[in-house]
């Protein structure tokens, strides 16, 4: 699963389908916008150059949605803001948590059911997939090695209020010491740096 994915699949209500309670839908757009941008990062597709991003070469993603969105980002041909990058990515790329949840189906780790023609219900179909995004957040909780990708995941969970509605306070309070006390060999820790940085502009503008 993608990183965004992982976030989405966290957000839901796994019985009703539908965002759980405290899950505010315009943050879970944010923190989906942010952790596409994160995912490119963590792939060395969006480098930093001092205080702003540029695509490092325009070669196609393995996921539709990075390369939306790196064709946004790479749109003027100019590093921009991390601020800039992502509002383009969240306005740029329509009903982008509803795609994200259409990948989730794809993949058969949730339900689809359609009930009138407007409301949609996302229950979940694979236990272990839930199980496993769990397991990261609680490899960063407990300090048991976790590596870059998974605090850029407990990031993009506490950035947009995920990991608020869906732990209880003391899980949220180890998530956020996890944090902050990152091993400074950690590979991919350069990287990991922007990640955190693109969290705390997607937590800032929420």
């Amino acid at each position: 699963m993608t990183l965004a994915e992982q976030l989405v699949l966290l957000a839901l209500d796994p019985m009703r389908g539908r965002p759980a309670p405290g899950v505010v839908s315009a943050r879970l757009r944010r923190g989906a916008a942010a952790a596409i941008l994160a995912e490119l990062v963590m792939h060395h597709r969006l480098v930093a150059r001092g205080d702003r991003v540029a695509m490092a070469d325009a070669l196609p993603d393995y996921h539709q949605l990075l390369g939306e969105a790196g064709a946004l980002i790479r749109r003027g041909g100019v590093p921009l803001p991390l601020a800039e990058a992502l509002q383009r990515v969240e306005r740029g790329i329509p009903k982008l948590v509803e795609r994200v949840l259409d990948s989730l189906v794809a993949r058969d780790l949730l339900h689809h059911y359609r009930q009138v023609f407007f409301l949609h219900r996302y229950p979940l179909r694979s236990r272990q997939a839930l199980d496993e995004v769990f397991a990261v957040l609680h490899r960063v909780m407990e300090n048991k090695a976790p590596s870059a990708s998974d605090l850029a995941l407990a990031a993009m969970a506490d950035c947009c209020g995920v990991a608020s509605a869906r732990l209880p306070s003391e899980k949220q309070f180890l998530l956020r010491r996890g944090l902050h006390n990152i091993d400074p060999a950690l590979e991919g820790r350069a990287e990991l740096e922007t990640v955190i940085a693109i969290a705390k502009i997607a937590e800032d503008v929420g």
